[in-house]
């Protein structure tokens, strides 16, 4: 039962970080193809009511994606951190 328990917590340490390898390569990839589209899209269209529009959601999301990120990186150190202390205690509790 005690090897489950483990085996289930080094998976899911492996988990977030393919998830957190995943998420930079979508910023890498994301935020240049973005800009490319926008920058047609505000070469095509002159209108000022839709660049302003497009220019606060792009703002909006922009700030999402800032917090969301550190926030999933502050919990994916957390996690790296519990399982730091309680690989340690268990090492203690064998002595």
């Amino acid at each position: 039962m005690e090897k489950n328990k483990e085996r289930n917590l080094e998976e899911q340490i492996k988990n977030v970080l393919q998830y957190k390898k995943l998420f930079h390569w979508g910023y890498i990839t994301g935020y240049p193809i973005v800009t490319i589209f926008l920058g047609v899209f505000f070469y095509n269209y002159h209108q000022w009511w839709m660049v302003l529009t497009i220019s606060i959601l792009m703002l909006m999301a922009i700030l999402t994606d800032y917090f969301l990120f550190h926030y999933v990186s502050d919990r994916i150190k957390e996690l790296t951190r519990v399982n730091k202390e309680l690989a340690e205690l268990k090492e203690e509790h064998k002595e």
